[in-house]
């Protein structure tokens, strides 16, 4: 592993900010003093051109005003214009509650946004001042935001909050921190699930102009509450995101990154959509364990400083437990899709857990939990034999909602059933360790119990991880007990597992495979969950 120490002593101390950034955040020290004066300058224009009013037009631009956000758009369609607004003016004091920053801090913050359909328009007429580089997708200063309209709602409004996540990281710290904690933390708290539909329209209404005057109502729900921080479930509640389809591709082609090339990432990260979707994965991962959270959140108090420093300090205060933080970016890469739930994959593991007696391990293994460890970490030379027994519901995939399956992912990666499954149309399953050939989640049995051995030190080489060692915990041999009756007790079938031979120190896990929205909707009591046993084997 290449130390972020020893990064940090090869650069200087000194922070030198990119001279462009695309959908970026760019301080104070980065924009010279005739910046400023424009960009405040076309503030003050455009301040002066809006009316008290909710909402104002001036030729054709359309101007929405909330009470933290004044949106400016040559894209007259009001529905959007109130939608961004308004989730806008929601998602502040969100951020501020993650930060731990009093409301009162950005009580008299305003920020001014454009959003463009026409960006060389915004450049003629100096609303885009020419000091601003060319950009793709969003730029942010201090006071002002400037976002490219995107194809669908969503995309656009996750922009628009990625940009107001630099621009109040500006106000209240100064600066954003290298890329990887910038970009990371406002795709973090950019990230949000589109609200139900109202009645049988779907934001696709809104992606044919020859529909926008037909859509004089708010296009979702008001009942249910705006959340940032959010996974989607589903594709529907997240259109042309795309994060999960850069997950899915490097996992597919085994080139995951480990956790410290992100964190080494170049301070312009070009608009590379990948680039973003690491770095929002890492502040995620940083953020939703509770012995990493305080550290990640204060650093936001660090934000002028850009250079390796920034990350050396977060390496330092996190160090002793780099080998768990390892091991939990390995399990979530591993599993990052649509439907992964924290409350279901925050993973127990400590370097501080027992070493192995060599005594029999008995545990139990829940189908509404992932990975879950065993409790010990295990010497290298360990051998292990393991068996396991017990039930789990296996929700049948063909009778899920349409919500459920849409959750489940592309559909070649979705549950399937095989033929001879037809006739079991609308029940449930009833699943032994070794899972069931009736359905499958991405290519694996459902049901079926699965093992991994994860050594505490190294994960990859270089800059990719090495592949997480998942297999199957048990085969289909089996230990039938025989019951005082004389017969065979098919309540208590043992399935036998292969011998585990650990050739370094590590931990073990296991779980039962299940597509991440089946795990979020069980309990411990309906789905049930199985007994496994360990044995040390003589070497």
């Amino acid at each position: 592993m290449k130390s972020l120490l020893m990064v940090y002593n090869r650069q200087t101390s000194v922070s030198r900010a990119p001279e462009s950034l695309s959908s970026s955040c760019a301080g104070p020290a980065t924009r010279p003093l005739g910046a400023w004066i424009i960009t405040v300058a076309v503030w003050l224009l455009v301040s002066l051109a809006v009316a008290p009013s909710a909402e104002s037009a001036d030729g054709n631009r359309r101007t929405v005003q909330g009470r933290y956000l004044t949106l400016t758009s040559d894209f007259a369609e009001p529905v959007w214009l109130q939608d961004l607004v308004d989730r806008f003016d929601e998602a502040v004091p969100q951020w501020l509650a993650f930060w731990d920053v009093p409301q009162e801090r950005a009580a008299r913050w305003r920020l001014q946004g454009f959003l463009m359909a026409d960006e060389a328009a915004f450049r003629s007429d100096g609303t885009l001042p020419a000091n601003v580089p060319t950009f793709r997708f969003g730029y942010a200063s201090a006071d002002t935001i400037w976002v490219q309209r995107q194809s669908t709602l969503y995309y656009t409004r996750h922009l628009v909050l990625h940009e107001g996540v630099h621009a109040l990281g500006l106000n209240l710290f100064g600066g954003c921190g290298p890329s990887w904690y910038m970009e990371g933390t406002a795709e973090l708290l950019a990230t949000h699930r589109d609200r139900p539909a109202v009645g049988s329209r779907q934001e696709s209404d809104l992606e044919s102009p020859g529909n926008l005057g037909l859509l004089a109502q708010p296009l979702f729900s008001s009942d249910v509450p705006f959340r940032i921080n959010q996974i989607p479930r589903t594709r529907d509640e997240a259109p042309v995101w795309g994060r999960f389809r850069v997950v899915e591709e490097a996992r597919r082609n085994g080139n995951l990154p480990t956790l410290e090339s992100v964190l080494q990432l170049p301070q312009n990260l070009n608009a590379d959509v990948p680039s973003y979707t690491w770095a929002w994965a890492a502040a995620m991962l940083l953020s939703e364990y509770p012995d990493t959270r305080p550290v990640f959140v204060q650093a936001a108090r660090d934000g002028q400083e850009t250079s390796a420093a920034f990350t050396a300090d977060v390496y330092r205060k996190l160090r002793s437990n780099w080998p768990v933080i390892q091991a939990r970016w390995r399990l979530m890469l591993h599993d990052l899709e649509y439907g992964f739930d924290w409350n279901n994959h925050r993973v127990t593991l400590s370097t501080k857990d027992p070493r192995y007696d060599r005594r029999p391990i008995r545990l139990e293994v829940s189908a509404d939990r992932s990975w879950q460890s065993a409790g010990y970490w295990f010497p290298a030379g360990t051998v292990l034999k393991l068996s396991a027994n017990g039930d789990c519901r296996v929700n049948d995939p063909e009778t899920a909602s349409a919500t459920q399956r849409r959750s489940m992912g592309p559909a070649d990666d979705r549950p399937r059933r095989n033929s001879e499954a037809a006739s079991q149309e609308g029940r449930d399953w009833i699943a032994k360790p070794p899972g069931i050939t009736a359905a499958f989640h991405h290519g694996v049995p459902l049901g079926q119990l699965q093992v991994v051995v994860l050594p505490i030190r190294g994960t990859g080489s270089g800059d990719q991880l090495a592949p997480l060692p998942v297999r199957p915990a048990v085969g289909l041999d089996a230990r039938r007990v025989v019951a005082e009756s004389g017969g065979v007790d098919e309540t208590a079938v043992t399935f036998l597992g292969p011998v585990l031979k650990l050739e370094q120190p590590s931990w073990l896990l296991l779980r039962i495979a299940l597509p991440p929205h089946t795990r979020s909707e069980a309990s411990a009591a309906a789905a049930k969950s199985y007994t496994v046993s360990l044995q040390s084997v003589p070497r």
